[in-house]
C-alpha cells in the first residue's frame, strides 16, 4: 500500500490487496465511507457478506464489484484513514494485525475465522472515539 501501510507487515495483504493511488478524494470515491465513524459501519457491512455474498454495486464497472480482495482494500484504507484522522491509536494497530489475519482465514477458506477476526476489530475499533 502507498502512503503508509495499514497491513502487517510480513502478510499476503501487503502483496495481493493493494491501494490504486495515494489519494483519499479517489478512494473516497471507491468506498462507502469518509471518516472513522461510517468506516465502523463498513466493516460489519463486509463482515456480512465475505467472502462472495455481495449484492451488485450500481453504476461500477465488473472491475469495481465487491470482492474478496476490494474488501479488504476498503478494510486497509479505512484504517489508513482513521490514523489520518485520529492519529496513530493503540488499537488501531491491533487492527491492522487483525485484518491481516483475517485476510489470511479467508483466502484459506476459513470463513468463521475471519468473521471472528473481523469481530474483534469491531470491538477494537469501539475504543477510537469517533464523534
Amino acid at each position: 500500500m502507498n502512503g503508509g501501510s495499514a497491513e502487517p507487515q510480513g502478510s499476503s495483504v501487503n502483496r495481493d490487496v493493494r491501494l490504486e493511488g495515494d489519494t483519499i478524494k479517489g478512494n473516497m470515491a471507491k468506498f462507502p465511507f469518509s471518516d472513522l465513524h461510517s468506516f465502523k459501519d463498513y466493516v460489519m457491512y463486509v463482515q456480512t457478506y465475505l467472502p462472495d455474498q455481495f449484492p451488485p454495486r450500481e453504476g461500477v464497472g465488473p472491475e469495481d464489484q465487491w470482492s474478496l480482495e476490494l474488501a479488504f482494500e476498503g478494510l486497509c484504507f479505512g484504517l489508513n484513514l482513521a490514523v489520518q484522522e485520529k492519529g496513530e491509536h493503540p488499537r488501531l494497530s491491533d487492527c491492522r494485525k487483525l485484518v491481516g489475519e483475517a485476510y489470511e482465514l479467508y483466502r484459506a477458506g476459513d470463513l468463521r475465522g475471519g468473521f471472528f477476526k473481523l469481530e474483534e476489530v469491531n470491538e477494537f475499533l469501539k475504543w477510537v472515539p469517533s464523534q
